[in-house]
């Protein structure tokens, strides 16, 4: 009787996270009076013959053909219309065309190729249906590629990419800042959009985002280590997730009311109704099992950023990456000189926390990651709770700007939303008893 809390963080190996099924177990609530039709998803259709460590995001070529981005893997895949031949494009280990050493997403565009950011020369490589790199593109922005390559990035029909801003929170693993440091990050993010022609960054829109913050006590020890940290998480609080849809749309879910605000391409804002929430009560129970989850998540993801700094040599050069501001006009400032550092040794922080009084008593409606489109132009939406889950599976609230919530989509147990394709086309990825990740495909009913 919970829900699994995870940590939000733009970075992709986080992302991989709050897409998969371990991100949301869906409650049973008190209905909502509004009735709406809901649909069960069909069981697949077809399963790929590969395992993959993991499936980050998806993507349907023009001829079929399936890209699957194994982020853990550090490989690019391609999967016949079947999904049974497999076809690495894109490998950590490939000296010619490489992965890189870090996670990160497949740009999601509408267009016929594969976009994938190369963190080399900071540039969008792209891949025809073959598998072969077509062209380079420089990004709109240089100094933001960091951006678009730890977060989700869609692009549209007229020439633009949309990304999430972001301002480091914690102290980097190694080399903590002095005693006394006090670091938070906003309790908002700019949503940014990119014009490929102008090289011009516009801030679209403010994005609310959970707290925390992280303080550091103390001097360094005896010992040479350097003071633990403190970090202090605002697990339960009310945040905005968004998409983007072809023609250049961006659908905005407010989560202080679960409604949806369209900014359409020329400018005006339509805000739809209140969507139906089926509210769930957290109880003392309920609020600590969430501070566990969410205290071993941030510590787990502590250490494994240390570890991979570590694996990188004792001593680094790091690009400092700087916040889009929320007017935009910090997105066109130069980027910070590199800095070079050294790995200290490891110190765990403490994650404190956080009064119950001081979490709210009900559910929010959407967490992290809770929001996508599909081909034609609606939103999917995973509350964090829903009375239509009958044993624990993933009910979609899908909504158009036309009708508004057209229907509810139950998933088969176990499975969770990986992509879509045409003609109402779904993309599903689940998971063995061994951890390995299948694709799977399906379709929506076509009479509902």
């Amino acid at each position: 009787m919970r829900v699994s809390s995870v940590v939000p963080s733009c970075r992709v190996g986080r992302f991989v996270i709050r897409l998969g099924m371990a991100a949301l177990v869906l409650l049973p609530g008190v209905s909502n009076a509004q009735s709406v039709t809901v649909v069960d998803l069909p069981s697949a259709t077809a399963k790929s013959a590969a395992t993959f460590a993991s499936v980050l995001n998806v993507v349907e070529l023009s001829d079929g053909q399936l890209a699957v981005n194994d982020a853990m893997s550090r490989q690019l895949v391609y999967l016949d219309r079947a999904l049974t031949t497999r076809r690495v494009i894109l490998d950590s280990a490939m000296s010619t065309a490489s992965y890189g050493n870090g996670s990160r997403a497949i740009i999601m565009c509408s267009c016929a190729e594969v976009w994938f950011p190369d963190v080399v020369s900071r540039s969008i490589l792209t891949f025809d249906q073959s598998g072969a790199q077509k062209h380079v593109m420089a990004a709109p922005y240089a100094p933001d590629f960091i951006l678009m390559m730890n977060a989700r990035t869609i692009g549209d029909t007229t020439n633009h990419l949309f990304y999430r801003g972001w301002a480091p929170r914690a102290p980097t693993p190694g080399f903590p800042p002095p005693p006394g440091t006090i670091l938070g990050n906003p309790d908002s993010a700019p949503l940014l959009r990119a014009n490929f022609e102008t090289r011009k960054v516009d801030t679209i829109a403010s994005l609310r985002a959970l707290r925390s913050w992280t303080m550091v006590y103390g001097r360094t020890g005896a010992d040479g280590k350097p003071p633990a940290p403190h970090i202090v998480l605002d697990i339960l609080g009310s945040i905005d997730e968004w998409t983007a849809l072809p023609d250049g749309t961006v659908a905005i879910v407010r989560g202080y009311d679960y409604h949806i605000d369209w900014l359409l391409p020329n400018g005006n804002v339509v805000a739809s109704p209140k969507l139906p929430f089926d509210f769930k009560r957290l109880t003392d129970a309920d609020k600590g099992a969430l501070m566990d989850s969410a205290r071993k998540a941030e510590l787990d993801k502590h250490r494994a950023d240390y570890d991979k700094r570590l694996a990188a040599g004792p001593t680094q050069t790091y690009q400092v990456v700087r916040a889009a501001s929320s007017s935009g006009a910090g997105s066109m400032e130069p980027p910070p000189a590199p800095m070079t550092v050294k790995i200290g040794p490891y110190v765990q922080p403490v994650v404190d926390d956080v009064s119950f009084d001081r979490m709210p008593d009900y559910y929010p409606p959407i967490r992290a990651g809770a929001m996508t489109s599909d081909l034609e132009s609606n939103v999917w939406i995973l509350p964090t709770t829903s009375a239509q889950s009958r044993a624990g599976e993933l009910v979609y609230d899908v909504v158009s700007r036309e009708r508004g919530l057209i229907m509810r989509v139950r998933l088969p147990g176990g499975r969770s939303i990986a992509g879509f394709g045409k003609n109402g086309t779904v993309y599903l990825m689940s998971r063995d008893a061994d951890g390995k990740w299948f694709v799977e495909r399906t379709s929506l009913p076509r009479k509902m």
